[in-house]
């Protein structure tokens, strides 16, 4: 049996629709038997730690054992992001949560879909 595959959640703990948009994605991640790991921001902006199943990024080297990151929020959630995996070669799946930004396409109405995609092409090829 293959070990669990694994993402990250990246995002912009500011905006409600971060939180309203959560649950469904650990939803989404438990269906398909999914590691889902928090940045150390998310964890400490949870009502209630143990919510959600979840692991924790602790260190910038944790990012090279994720097989993708998922960003939500804006361009400079994405960036952010970008800086923190740096050299990693980790791909991003940005997710606009906002009004105005360049760098994500992806929004929340195809937000299932994409994950599907993503799911297809990274996590089972």
């Amino acid at each position: 049996m293959n070990p669990p595959r694994r993402f990250a959640i990246w995002a912009n703990t500011a905006k409600a629709t971060f939180w309203d948009t959560l649950p469904g994605i650990m939803s989404w991640a438990e269906e398909r038997g999914l590691e889902v790991f928090f940045t150390t921001r998310i964890v400490n902006s949870l009502d209630h730690p143990d919510q959600y199943r979840h692991e924790v990024i602790r260190e910038a080297d944790d990012f090279s054992r994720m097989d993708f990151v998922l960003a939500l929020g804006g361009d400079g959630t994405i960036l952010s992001a970008a800086r923190a995996i740096a050299h990693r070669q980790v791909p991003i799946l940005g997710i606009h949560l906002g009004d105005l930004g360049f760098l994500a396409k992806v929004t929340l109405s195809d937000l299932y879909t994409r994950l599907n995609q993503v799911a297809r092409i990274i996590l089972w090829n």
